[in-house]
């Protein structure tokens, strides 16, 4: 960070007190706009903009202009070709195979290559990086069990296994549980009851079979380098981790090592043949073989008999390493993917953050500071120069993009104001020239939707669909009881949200979003294979098929079921009931505080549940959710592309984004039966039973779908507005013509 520069905002508060116009617009209008700067209002500070760990609407938009990937997004949010010039895609959907440009750069000039591609997929997968947008890659070979630090490379032969095998730990063995475990079942039983001792725990945490140690100072330095050439040291006798063997022989080794905490820790290369200490060579492990869909470089077909090989491993005989991926470079510029099923998505994926590649040699030097503008290295249309927290980012068209002489912006200015009526002000008064979706006040709504200016909106402010879902989370490890989730659930009237939040938003019970059924054509209705009186949302899909889903209903407002859940709930719970407990969300915006006062109101009248309310900073509040530091909490979630798996992933098990720590087995089962499922309609199918068990179970509570709401000068040309919200901030630009324009 540079600084802080809290004027901007300040100014922008102090604003909120000046009567609104009554123009044609909302906000000041230039007559001559400057044509090479783009002035938009972000709705906070991002948590992130690394793009392995950016997962929030305020710092998605900045890494898109940053960084570039396999695509990018094209006005209406489909994938539009860069990097990636054409691929191909096999018969089953399950190899995909890309072809890259040769003239794509990193701003420090090195050429951008597969190998960059594959070291970012890695590295979001990689336990150590803890990304947030790891579960989007489980679809690849191994990815799951990758993530998990489940997975190993064999590397030599052993029993029943063979250098090269790659297989699955189930659990490291423990010599006093082993040594119990073949005592008589009646010892076995009385140690178990009585210390715990003699029971595996197959989620429990293993040795670290990567970690090596030299006896030897190991100088931290890029591939090949010489060792004059490194940058970090690390003292003789230090564990590290070993993340991957390089080179051509295989004979480098690609470490980290902690320094002290996650925010001090440094990656880097140092020759092999330093190491001459293994920690946990010694340790034993319960291993077995991966199922034949996983096997890298053959495309074997799940077999359902499967009886897969298990033996005990050493740890000198296991190795976790990136080659048990599905990800393959075949030269500089081909690039393969290989999932263990059909990926019928992976083409509307090709735009996201996970396949925008990171720079190895800034995060090996700075994993968590490597984006700061003194460190940062960007492959995109704009680097960052400077950043004032909590103000202000300022980025400049990057010579180095391959594209840039079709980028018409010279400069690009990201205020980060939190608070809506401060950003809608600044806004108003000229300070940007655009803002993100959604970052209006709903006290302004009625104001600019025209309902207090005699039906006549605004010229500048925009209201559109959205495919995304506002909803509150349960944190099951507190709120353990199903029948008080759907107590909640079911003692919540969201018919009231929209009124109160003036924007058009879908009360709804569903989690997928959609459009209200009573508002699609007859045609679409029987696409979608229901009538008009039927109530709720559907979803309108395209590709890959064109088809229809029609999410279930979920748990609407119904007093007396919601009494009787209570009830239950009371019964089963006793003395562990919560006759008190809070709802938090994050401050600045006034439609959740609005929300939250509206459930504390309905759930105190309907249930006789007292309920507290706290708000917290943005990235605060992203934290304590993360880390399960919450009762009740509320979240939205944005859909990359229409398809209830890209929503409904999210509930995985262990789904790094699955702040609900919710985890059930009959969702598993009929989430992966449709990602596993060639026919799309049947995957469809498939999906609705999963979404079901969500609602029935309740870990949330839906509320409605977003619509989207935008304020843009009228000089501001290819912001776009589409489904998905999928800007292309960088290929908007600025009219300076516009008034003659809208005089023609």
């Amino acid at each position: 960070m540079q600084g802080t520069r809290p004027a901007v905002a300040a100014l922008a508060v102090v604003l909120a007190a000046c009567s609104l116009p009554d123009g044609d617009y909302f906000g000041e209008v230039d007559e001559n706009p400057d044509p090479t700067h783009l002035r938009w209002c972000n709705s906070g500070e991002p948590e992130y903009i690394d793009t392995a760990m950016t997962t929030s609407t305020t710092g998605v938009p900045l890494i898109h202009i940053m960084f570039d990937g396999l695509a990018e997004y094209a006005l209406d949010g489909s994938p539009k070709p860069t990097i990636a010039q054409d691929w191909e895609v096999s018969e089953d959907r399950r190899t995909f195979t890309f072809h890259l440009r040769d003239d794509a750069k990193w701003s420090n000039g090195r050429p951008l290559t597969a190998h960059d591609f594959r070291y970012h997929i890695a590295r979001i997968l990689q336990p150590e990086t803890g990304s947030r947008n790891a579960e989007q890659l489980w679809r690849l070979k191994n990815g799951l069990n990758f993530n998990r630090g489940r997975v190993r490379l064999v590397t030599a032969d052993s029993g029943d296994f063979e250098e090269g095998d790659i297989v699955e730990i189930i659990q490291e063995i423990d010599p006093l549980t082993q040594a119990v475990s073949e005592l008589p079942d009646e010892v076995r039983s009385l140690f178990a009851n009585m210390f715990g001792v003699g029971v595996a725990d197959p989620g429990a945490a293993i040795a670290n079979s990567n970690a090596r140690t030299s006896s030897e100072t190991l100088n931290l330095r890029d591939l090949g380098d010489d060792q004059a050439d490194a940058y970090e040291t690390i003292p003789p006798g230090a564990e590290v981790t070993l993340i991957e063997l390089g080179g051509g022989d295989r004979d480098w080794a690609y470490v980290y090592y902690p320094m002290g905490g996650a925010d001090l820790g440094i990656y880097g290369w140092v020759p092999v043949d330093k190491f001459d200490g293994e920690p946990n060579a010694d340790v034993e492990f319960v291993v077995r073989e991966i199922e034949p869909e996983h096997v890298p470089g053959e495309n074997l077909e799940r077999d359902p008999d499967f009886e897969p090989r298990e033996g005990t491993l050493t740890g000198s005989e296991l190795l976790m390493d990136p080659e048990v991926l599905g990800v393959k470079v075949l030269d500089d510029h081909t690039l393969v993917l290989e999932t263990h099923r059909p990926s019928q998505h992976i083409e509307n994926l090709m735009s996201s953050r996970i396949f925008r590649p990171t720079p190895r040699e800034a995060v090996s030097r700075n994993p968590r500071r490597w984006t700061e503008p003194q460190n940062i290295v960007t492959s995109g249309p704009f680097h960052l120069t400077e950043w004032y927290e909590r103000d202000r980012m300022e980025f400049e068209a990057s010579p180095t993009f391959w594209d840039a002489d079709n980028i018409r912006l010279e400069r690009f200015t990201s205020y980060q104001i939190d608070q809506q009526a401060a950003a809608a002000n600044y806004y108003r008064t000229g300070g940007c020239s655009a803002m993100t979706s959604n970052n209006m006040p709903s006290s302004f709504l009625p104001v600019l939707s025209g309902d207090k200016r005699g039906g006549d909106p605004y010229k500048d402010y925009t209201v559109a669909p959205y495919l995304g879902i506002y909803y509150m989370m349960f944190n099951v490890e507190e709120f353990d009881n199903v029948h008080l989730r759907r107590a909640l659930n079911f003692a919540t009237d969201r018919t009231e949200i929209p009124r109160m939040l003036h924007g058009g938003e879908i009360p709804t019970s569903q989690f997928n979003p959609g459009t209200p059924i009573e508002d699609l054509s007859a045609e679409e209705r029987a696409r979608c294979g229901v009538d008009e009186d039927h109530e709720g949302v559907a979803l309108l899909i395209e590709e890959p098929v064109e088809s229809c889903y029609v999410p279930p209903e979920g748990l609407g407002y119904d007093p007396e079921r919601a009494q009787e859940e209570l009830a239950l709930a009371r019964e089963q719970m006793g003395e562990d009931f919560p006759e008190s407990f809070t709802i938090r969300y994050n401050q600045g915006a006034e439609g959740h505080q609005i929300i939250a006062q509206y459930l504390q109101h309905e759930w105190k009248k309907e249930l006789g549940l007292d309920v507290s309310l706290q708000s917290q900073e943005w990235q605060t509040y992203l934290q304590s959710t993360a880390d399960g530091n919450f009762e009740v909490g509320r979240l939205g979630w944005i859909g990359s592309f229409p398809g209830p798996s890209e929503m409904l992933r999210i509930f995985r098990c262990g789904a790094p984004n699955n702040r609900t720590r919710w985890c059930n087995d009959d969702f598993e089962h009929h989430y992966t039966e449709g990602l596993r499922e060639p026919d799309y309609k049947k995957r469809l199918e498939h999906l609705r039973e999963a979404e079901e068990v969500l609602l029935e179970d309740a870990p949330i509570l839906p509320t409605h779908v977003y619509t989207q709401k935008h304020l843009q000068k009228p000089y501001v040309r290819d912001l776009a507005i589409n489904l998905p919200d999928n800007v292309p901030h960088h290929r908007a630009w600025i009219d300076p013509d516009w008034a003659e324009r809208e005089e023609d």
